[in-house]
């Protein structure tokens, strides 16, 4: 079932787009997962790369925008200079729909 969010009943996303690195392994990327998951709001998180290995999306929901805007600003503060994982694009999103 699909469920169209109303006013006072929305969430927020983290939406990313990145460039895997040679070193780059799923659990550097559940590790990642696994901070924002720490993060207040939290609601749920799916990450997936393409089947070349080149390429991650990434689709992390918190409950509200200042949540999501404290992730994201915490995820990228802490990523470290050597990591296998370079975000290409961040941004915060309203969701519409949810299923």
């Amino acid at each position: 079932m699909t469920e169209i969010l109303s006013e006072g009943n929305e969430m927020y996303a983290v939406v990313g787009i990145s460039r895997l690195k040679p070193g780059a392994t799923a659990e550097v990327t559940r590790g990642i997962l696994g901070g924002m998951r720490e993060a207040p709001g939290f609601v749920s998180g799916t990450v997936a790369w393409s089947t070349d290995g080149e390429r991650g999306r990434s689709m992390v929901l918190f409950e509200s925008e200042d949540e999501a805007k404290s992730a994201l600003q915490g995820a990228l503060a802490n990523m470290p200079a050597d990591s296998p994982i370079e975000i290409e694009s961040a941004e915060v999103c309203e969701v519409v729909a949810h299923a």
